[in-house]
């Protein structure tokens, strides 16, 4: 589970860029910090659950929390990779229309 924690700091990393390079609004800077909020609060309780339950119950419930901060996680790496991809697009279209690449 501590692979997961690190995988927090990685998440909160990619977003922190992803914001700096979006148009800075008031949403895309809302759904991010609720994405790390939740993603982190999720890990956290993981953590919790699998060490304060019994042993029986200690796999099934701390499991399902997984999915859920997985899904998070891909939707984050998701988002960074649409992210690039559309600036790729941007900067070979420049290329190839004015022969030059504008960078930002």
């Amino acid at each position: 589970y501590a692979n997961e924690l690190t995988m927090v700091l990685i998440d909160l990393v990619i977003l922190i860029s992803l914001v700096n390079e979006s148009a800075h609004t008031s949403a895309s800077t809302g759904i991010s910090s609720w994405m790390v909020a939740v993603s982190g609060m999720v890990c956290v309780l993981q953590l919790g659950l699998y060490n304060l339950l019994p042993p029986a119950a200690a796999e099934q419930i701390p499991h399902f929390l997984e999915f859920v901060f997985e899904i998070f996680s891909a939707g984050t790496l998701f988002w960074f990779c649409m992210d690039n991809k559309v600036l790729a697009d941007m900067r070979i279209s420049n290329i190839l229309i004015h022969g030059v690449c504008f960078s930002n």
